[in-house]
C-alpha cells in the first residue's frame, strides 16, 4: 500500500498507550479519497531517530515533502 501511494499522513498520540510506552505512532495512506491505516508502532521513545527507524523498517525511503 505505502509503495503505491504518494500522500501519507503521520500521527502520534500519547493518551491511549500503556504506561511503559511513550507514544502510538501511526502512518496512514490516502486511497480512493480515504485515509487508510497502514502502520502502527508502540514507541518507547519519541524522537527523530525513532521515527526514522520506523520509516526505514516500513520500507519508506525518499525525500518526504510537507504538503500545506
Amino acid at each position: 500500500l505505502m509503495a503505491t501511494r504518494r500522500t501519507w499522513a503521520l500521527d502520534g498520540t500519547f493518551k491511549v498507550v500503556p504506561q511503559w510506552y511513550q507514544k502510538l505512532f501511526t502512518i496512514h495512506a490516502f486511497l480512493a479519497g480515504k485515509l487508510v491505516p497502514a502502520v502502527y508502532c508502540l514507541c518507547t521513545d519519541k524522537d527523530i531517530p525513532t521515527y526514522g527507524f520506523i520509516l526505514s523498517k516500513s520500507g519508506i525511503t525518499g525525500n518526504p515533502q510537507r504538503q500545506s
